[in-house]
């Protein structure tokens, strides 16, 4: 590299030097044949079929999905995007409660009884994954809603009761 380019990057009051901004990793793009791959322009015409306006409406959407079909969704993981923070933030990552959120169980059992109750962990392969983008409040996601096992009133002994349904049991009392 030469002394006269090198001084392109090195000199703070220097404008000429590339910006972030007019780099080609931002996606500015429309046209989906030319979005850059993990931009929101990518995601939303290659498998990422759901919009929300904010993380809270998105929240409300899956409460009223998990008491429409009594299911439980659990929060597997967070991943924040390292590499490219500029197209995505952060990719969360849900799991029906049937199913294996991940992670080496410890514990070992010191007999080998049966349970009156079944097992509720079936393996089950029903996931929602979200993404969060920078400069916007737009949340796109894929949802995989096909279950291993049964859901509905069949399913209500391995779910949790919701936080306002506790409300208003405990207001009752």
């Amino acid at each position: 590299m030469s002394e006269n380019s090198l001084s392109l990057y090195l000199d703070p009051a220097n404008t000429s030097a590339p910006s972030f901004e007019d780099s080609d990793q931002f996606d500015t793009s429309t046209d989906p044949m030319h979005a850059i791959r993990g931009s929101f322009t990518f995601d939303i015409h290659n498998g990422y079929n759901l919009q929300w306006a904010s993380l809270s409406e998105f929240h409300a959407w899956l409460e009223k999905e998990e008491e429409a079909n009594t299911i439980q969704m659990v929060c597997r993981e967070i991943r924040p995007n390292c590499n490219t923070p500029h197209l995505w933030t952060a990719k969360h990552i849900y799991v029906c409660g049937c199913g294996f959120s991940g992670g080496k169980k410890d514990y070992k059992k010191k007999h080998a009884w049966t349970q009156k109750v079944p097992v509720k962990q079936v393996g089950c392969l029903c996931h929602l994954t979200i993404k969060t983008y920078p400069g916007s409040e737009q949340v796109l996601g894929q949802y995989n809603e096909n279950h291993s096992h049964e859901t509905g009133n069949r399913n209500v002994c391995f779910t949790h009761l919701p936080k306002s349904t506790c409300q208003e049991i405990e207001h009752l009392l």
